[in-house]
């Protein structure tokens, strides 16, 4: 069956005007009364508003046309809204059944009309296509859904005024219902369903049917319309149909369980309807294309039949039930009205009179303002308390010395960065030759002063023998007493550097082990740490990925948080319900309470946020808890293993020091030396010339007292 012809679809025609309409007069008074603006201004808005309803009142038969129509049906709803029905002109509208003519000076028949075309159009759209391919029936159902809220609206608001007959409304309605499930059904024949799936979809097509022949006998009772006989026709032949196709598919059901004599029942029932839609079908118009589908499904149906009888009679033996003790099966409706949003800028386009905005609107909106203030003040004052608790928590907790990482023995970068700079520098050596320099200096300098210092001794020896062989007696000489001094000084710091030495050779001596340390592979100086690796149990580790897991909840919790609460503080200052306001302002306070609604969702979420925050909590003391013993005591090693961390560090920096101060005390035994050895070359200078004076004037006293007396010189 999935290849059977498609039937036809009824459409109805739209209704025409003849009569233009000028909104000018009626528009411009009422902006200068009321809006106190100047009516000129407007005249772009009026003209456009009149271009629009020409585009409507002429619409093509295609989605642009059905687009102007529902354009215009949208502004007409902001116009109401600014102006009231009452000062805007009658309109003129063409019946499209008896072509008389109805007079309305109310708008709301304007608007009704147009509705009226939009439905209209949507069925003529939906009967146009073959659907013979997926996207086919697809878009005739959905044209078939948006005629059948189309007329319901439109019989809401007519409530049965001028040609819009609510009997004939409502069978308009359920006939668009009736077409939009008949494309489902001829999409499950296609798709090859479950026989008992497509069985229900074509029993609902046949309820709708059912629907749509009640109103339309009632409407033909008040009417004379020779077309409400075609209509009758259509459907009293669609219900025979489908009702085959129904019986039919049934038939196929019982068979795939195995009843084989229910099967045949079915069957026969399909036949029969088969040859009811055949006897109406006579009488319809498009015999050819009706023909073909009823001789398409004569042929499926009887095969199926004369087979299913053969067999029974060789096969099963199975006996035949009377049709009445056959289940029934209950219609599935898969389709229902397609609405359009009278306020979505993708229908409407923009708002024509959008300058105009009713004092009352604006009073509205400020009250929607308090109305969200209220809303957001209270959920942000449950949030407040919900981290107030929160953080309160977390601090007793003391959460935050809990330690989750798992690599927990990783060295840190910088003792790794201390070890590579020791080892490059081979620390250990690096050490004695700073002891042994500094040593070395100051040795060698030791030895130039006192060097020095005997030669001070010496000149002064020399000079008190000078002194006591001639007799006489000389004053210190100046140059030897400022040299003396200047060794006395240089002697002195060169003591004071020995505490210095001293100190480093300390320091040394006490970083010294910490330094053989570092020197070694980062293997063994791990091992040397104190270390939490085999410290816990596999059930203590358990519990703490357990607290992880939960502490992790908990900083997903605060952020989902933060991050809802922006949400929904940013939405509700975004949420500007003027130009709705517009439109909306008969009830309010209801109309708050819908716009709100649209928030519940992230409202509900910040709950729920919220009210998980105990449990979680709670879940956490416990397992927190269960850890505490282990958890002092890794914290107990890892406060140890930073210790000696912290202490290698030290010992570290304290290496860098000394190579520091060893650079330093270099530079300062340099200098000392330089200033000793001008010292000392400076005294043997003095010395040798002193010596030679004093042996000049010995000689000298020699000769003046006769040359009997022998100097050893």
């Amino acid at each position: 069956m999935e290849a059977v012809p498609r039937l036809p679809m009824l459409s109805f025609p739209v209704k025409l005007t003849t009569k233009p309409v000028d909104f000018g007069e009626c528009l411009k008074r009422y902006i200068q009364l009321h809006y106190h603006e100047d009516p000129e201004s407007y005249n772009n808005e009026i003209t456009e508003l009149e271009s629009l309803r020409r585009s409507a009142v002429n619409a093509s038969t295609d989605f642009i046309g059905c687009s102007s129509l529902k354009k215009y049906y949208c502004q007409l709803h902001y116009l109401i809204s600014r102006f009231p029905p009452e000062e805007l002109g009658s309109k003129l509208q063409n019946s499209a059944f008896d072509q008389s003519v109805s007079e309305s000076g109310d708008i709301n028949y304007e608007m009704n009309n147009i509705l009226y075309n939009i439905a209209t159009l949507h069925t003529i759209l939906g009967a146009a296509d073959a659907r013979t391919s997926p996207d086919g029936m697809k878009i005739s159902c959905t044209h078939f859904q948006c005629a059948s809220w189309a007329f319901q609206v439109l019989s809401q608001n007519s409530k049965g005024e001028g040609d819009f007959n609510p009997l004939l409304i409502t069978f308009m309605t359920h006939l668009a219902l009736s077409q939009a499930q008949e494309c489902i059904l001829e999409k499950s024949m296609t798709d090859n369903r479950k026989p008992n799936i497509i069985a229900k979809v074509a029993m609902q097509v046949v309820d709708y049917l059912r629907l749509t022949l009640k109103n339309l006998e009632s409407f033909r009772k008040s009417s004379t319309s020779a077309v409400s006989l075609v209509w009758q026709r259509h459907c009293d032949f669609k219900i025979a149909y489908y009702l085959a196709v129904t019986y039919y598919h049934q038939g196929l059901q019982s068979e795939e369980q195995q009843k084989m004599g229910e099967r045949i029942a079915f069957y026969q029932a399909s036949v029969e309807k088969l040859e009811e839609a055949l006897k109406v079908s006579k009488t319809m118009e498009k015999a050819k294309v009706i023909g073909e589908a009823l001789t398409f499904a004569n042929d499926v149906i009887r095969g199926k039949l004369t087979g299913a009888q053969k067999e029974n009679e060789f096969v099963y033996h199975e006996k035949i039930p009377p049709f009445s003790s056959l289940p029934e099966v209950k219609g599935a409706s898969l389709v229902k009205g397609i609405s359009f949003s009278f306020t979505d800028p993708e229908v409407a386009g923009p708002d024509i009179f959008s300058r105009l905005v009713p004092i009352e609107a604006h009073q509205a909106s400020s009250l929607y303002s308090e109305e969200k203030a209220k809303l957001l003040r209270r959920i942000t004052g449950e949030i407040q308390e919900k981290d107030e608790e929160l953080e309160m928590y977390l601090a007793s907790m003391q959460l935050d010395s809990f330690a989750f990482e798992e690599n927990y023995d990783n060295l840190p970068q910088e003792l790794v960065d201390a070890c590579a700079d020791l080892n490059s520098r081979d620390a250990f050596k690096g050490l004695q030759e700073i002891i042994d320099n500094i040593s070395g200096y100051y040795n060698d300098l030791e030895r130039k002063i006192k060097e020095t210092e005997e030669l001070i001794k010496e000149e002064e020896s020399s000079e008190k023998e000078f002194c006591l062989v001639i007799g006489t007696k000389r004053a210190p000489n100046q140059i030897l007493t400022e040299q003396k001094r200047e060794i006395i000084k240089y002697k002195e710091a060169h003591e004071a550097a020995l505490a210095s030495n001293q100190a480093l050779q300390n320091a040394i001596a006490q970083h010294k082990e910490n330094l053989i340390l570092l020197s070694k592979p980062l293997n063994l100086l791990m091992e040397s740490l104190p270390s939490v690796a085999g410290v816990e149990s596999e059930a203590d580790k358990a519990t703490r990925m357990e607290v992880q897991r939960l502490l992790g909840k908990v900083h997903e919790m605060q952020m989902q948080r933060s991050e809802f609460e922006n949400k929904l503080r940013s939405d509700l200052q975004n949420d500007d319900i003027t130009k709705q306001l517009v439109l909306n302002h008969e009830d309010p306070e209801a109309f708050f309470k819908e716009e709100l609604s649209k928030h519940n969702h992230m409202v509900s979420i910040l709950e729920q946020n919220m009210s998980a925050q105990s449990n979680i909590l709670q879940a956490l003391s416990e397992s927190n808890a269960a850890y505490g013993a282990m958890r002092r005591t890794i914290n107990q090693v890892k406060s140890q293993r930073a210790g000696s961390i912290s202490f290698l560090l030290a010992s570290y920096n304290a290496f860098i020091n000394i190579l520091q101060k060893a650079e330093e005390a270099k530079e300062f035994y340099t200098k000392l030396e330089t200033q000793v050895n001008k010292v000392n070359s400076r005294v043997k200078s003095f010395h040798d010339v002193q010596e030679e004076e004093r042996k000049a004037k010995l000689v000298a006293n020699v000769k003046k007292l006769g040359g009997n007396i022998k100097l050893d010189l």
